[in-house]
């Protein structure tokens, strides 16, 4: 019964982290030699980017990934130009299973996300489960 408890902890563990359905990206004074890109786990086909700029300014986004650990592989690339209010949004696919790196690069800043996408199937199974926390630690400190 232990073990029950323990896997449906992880697995609700990890629900919680898979279901994050969009992110928004900001550009600032980071690139990516000072930080490590954060890390995003869905299970959605796409993302929405969303951030303030110059109007004016030219934004390219790429996503990328390493299939089976070789050269980089481009899945898709778009440039825009931010309209007059510096507001911009714009929806990216997310188009394989596991890693992809999002990278945005405005006046040479370049800011990369990777998002880690699992099936949706995944997410529908562990919907199943629940964590009862109470249950867990009681049943663990006899």
């Amino acid at each position: 019964m232990k073990t029950v408890n323990f896997i449906r902890a992880g697995k609700a563990l990890l629900l919680a982290s898979v279901l994050v359905l969009f992110c928004l990206l900001s550009t600032g004074e980071r690139t990516l030699a000072e930080e490590e890109p954060e890390k995003i786990r869905t299970v959605d086909s796409r993302a929405i980017l969303t951030g303030q700029e110059e109007p004016g300014s030219s934004i390219d986004v790429t996503v990328y990934n390493y299939p089976n650990g070789r050269s980089r592989a481009t899945l898709y690339h778009t440039r825009f130009t931010v309209g007059a209010s510096g507001i911009y949004q714009v929806t990216i696919p997310l188009p394989v299973m596991g890693e992809q790196y999002v990278q945005l690069s405005v006046e040479n800043v370049l800011t990369t996300v990777i998002y880690e996408r699992y099936p949706a199937d995944l997410a529908d199974e562990l919907r199943g489960y629940y964590l009862n926390i109470f249950e867990f630690l009681e049943e663990n400190s006899q």
